[in-house]
C-alpha cells in the first residue's frame, strides 16, 4: 500500500516518488492526464502568459491526487528545459467560509511570503504589497529570476467567480491548479483555463482499483477479497469513488492485520462489519 498518514490521503509524487507507481486507470483520471501531458509539451506559451488548470468532479473522485500527479510531471517538464521551478502548496491557506476578496488577500500573502521564505524574491516590491492580489500577479514576474517558474496549488473553490479571477490573472510563467465541483466546472471560463474531469466509477473500475492495491501485499500476508465481496455494495448500479474504496479497503485490512485468526478471504460481510463499526464510533462522537 502507498505510505499515507491517513487512509484518505490522496496520492502525492510530488512529496513521496513511489506514488506514481501506485496510480490506477479508473473512470476519466488517465485520460484526464494523458489530456494534460498533451496540452503542456510544448510550454513556450506559458513564457507569455499563465494558466488555470481546474479539475472538477464529486468528493472523493481523486482530484487531489490529479492534480498532485499533473503538478509533478509538469515540475519535470520544465526542468527538462533547464528552468527552475518551485511547487507551492497554499491548498490549506483559505477557509470555505471567507468572502472571495479576503481568500484571493489570503491566498497572495501567503504565496510571497512563501517565495521570500525560499529567497525567491530579487525585489521587495510584491512583499510590501503582498496584501493586494492583483498588484502581486501583476509584478510577481519582474520580482523573480527571468529562469524561474511557478507551479501553485490553490485551495479548493466553489465560486466561478473566483476561479475565473486566477484564470485571467495567471501572470507568465505561472500554472494555477485549483480544483472544484462538477457544477462549477461546466461554467464559463476564460480561454487560458484548462478543464480536467474526474468521476464516480462502477462495479469494474472499483475490482480493478481494489485487486491493483491488494496485489501489491507479500502472498500470504493478509486473505485475498472475494470475487463477489463488492457485488452487494455496488448493487442496483450504484456507482462509487476512489476515496471511498480506499478507505473501505484500509480499514478492513488494518483491522484483520492485527487479529490472530483470519479468514481465508475478505467477503461483503467484513465490509458490512467494518461499515457498522465506523457508523457506531461517529454515532458515539460527541
Amino acid at each position: 500500500m502507498p505510505r499515507l498518514f491517513v487512509e484518505t490521503d490522496p496520492l502525492n509524487p510530488l512529496r513521496h516518488e513511489e506514488h506514481l507507481d501506485y496510480y490506477v486507470a479508473v473512470d476519466h483520471t488517465e485520460e484526464s492526464f494523458q489530456d494534460f501531458q498533451k496540452r503542456f509539451q510544448d510550454v513556450a506559451d506559458l513564457l507569455h502568459e499563465g494558466r488555470l488548470v481546474l479539475v472538477s468532479g464529486e468528493k472523493g473522485c481523486g482530484k487531489t491526487t490529479l492534480i498532485n500527479r499533473c503538478a509533478h510531471w509538469l515540475r519535470g517538464r520544465i526542468e527538462a528545459d533547464r528552468q527552475d521551478v518551485e511547487v507551492v502548496d497554499l491548498t490549506r491557506e483559505a477557509q470555505d467560509t471567507d468572502t472571495i476578496p479576503v481568500r484571493r488577500s489570503t491566498v497572495s500573502r501567503a504565496l510571497v511570503d512563501n517565495l521570500h521564505a525560499l529567497t525567491l524574491l530579487k525585489s521587495d516590491l510584491v512583499y510590501e504589497t503582498r496584501d493586494d492580489a492583483d498588484s502581486t500577479y501583476r509584478n510577481l514576474p519582474t520580482c523573480l529570476a527571468a529562469s524561474q517558474w511557478l507551479i501553485v496549488l490553490l485551495p479548493r473553490a466553489e465560486l466561478a467567480e473566483e476561479l475565473r479571477y486566477y484564470a485571467v490573472r495567471a501572470p507568465k510563467r505561472m500554472v494555477f491548479f485549483a480544483e472544484t465541483t462538477p457544477e462549477v466546472g461546466t461554467q464559463h471560463a476564460p480561454g487560458r483555463t484548462i478543464r480536467l474531469q474526474v468521476d464516480a466509477f462502477e462495479h469494474e473500475h472499483a475490482t480493478l482499483f481494489a485487486t491493483d492495491r491488494l496485489r501489491r501485499l507479500p502472498t500470504g500476508t493478509l486473505p485475498p477479497l472475494a470475487a463477489t465481496a463488492l457485488d452487494e455494495f455496488l448493487q442496483d448500479n450504484r456507482k462509487t469513488t476512489i476515496g471511498e474504496i480506499q478507505q473501505l479497503l484500509f480499514g478492513v485490512y488494518e483491522t484483520l492485520r492485527v487479529q490472530d485468526n483470519r479468514p481465508d478471504e475478505v467477503t461483503w460481510n467484513h465490509l458490512a462489519r467494518h461499515f457498522i463499526s465506523v457508523s457506531r464510533r461517529l454515532r458515539e462522537q460527541p
